[in-house]
């Protein structure tokens, strides 16, 4: 139920996408500030759903929850609608063909616990289009760069021309 303030809990989860108790995790940790009002009168404005949103397309992009709290923590949620739609622009926007371009969308990523268990510590992405992204062990990429840009490339094509 929206109340005159914002929303309650159950409304903030329905519209998130996230489940109640994800909600709380969050808060434990930092991620979201508390919400306005206190017991059962409390709720979360537009803020905090902005915030779930950016928390998400961050954890898409490999981001430790800790690396995510530092970040939103200093962003008003002006700066959060900025850079959520920023990001909505980049996921869809049509990329520069080139190989340097490409080579611009690399991010190094961060150990995360279920990619150690490989041995691998460092990981490549590159952001194909749309929110998809593809990510291969940063120790093979000398030998296979070019080739796995190919395939970039092409994915691309795929689904920002709709193929052809």
């Amino acid at each position: 139920m929206v109340v005159a303030e914002g929303y309650r809990i159950g409304e903030l989860a329905e519209k998130s996408g996230l489940s109640k108790r994800t909600i709380h995790y969050y808060l434990s940790r930092g991620l979201l500030p508390p919400p306005k009002g206190a017991g059962p009168r409390s709720f979360y404005t537009e803020g905090h759903l902005l915030r779930l949103e950016l928390l998400k397309k961050l954890q898409e992009r490999y981001w430790p929850l800790d690396k995510i709290r530092e970040h939103l923590n200093i962003l008003s949620d002006e700066e959060v609608r900025r850079e959520l739609q920023e990001l909505q622009r980049q996921s869809c926007e049509k990329p520069d063909d080139s190989t340097a371009s490409e080579l611009k969308l690399l991010e190094v990523l961060e150990t995360q616990e279920e990619f150690a268990a490989g041995g691998i510590a460092e990981y490549l992405k590159i952001d194909v289009a749309c929110g998809i992204s593809l990510l291969f062990p940063k120790e093979l990429q000398e030998k296979h760069l070019k080739t796995v840009l190919h395939i970039v490339r092409y994915a691309r094509k795929l689904l920002l021309d709709g193929g052809g």
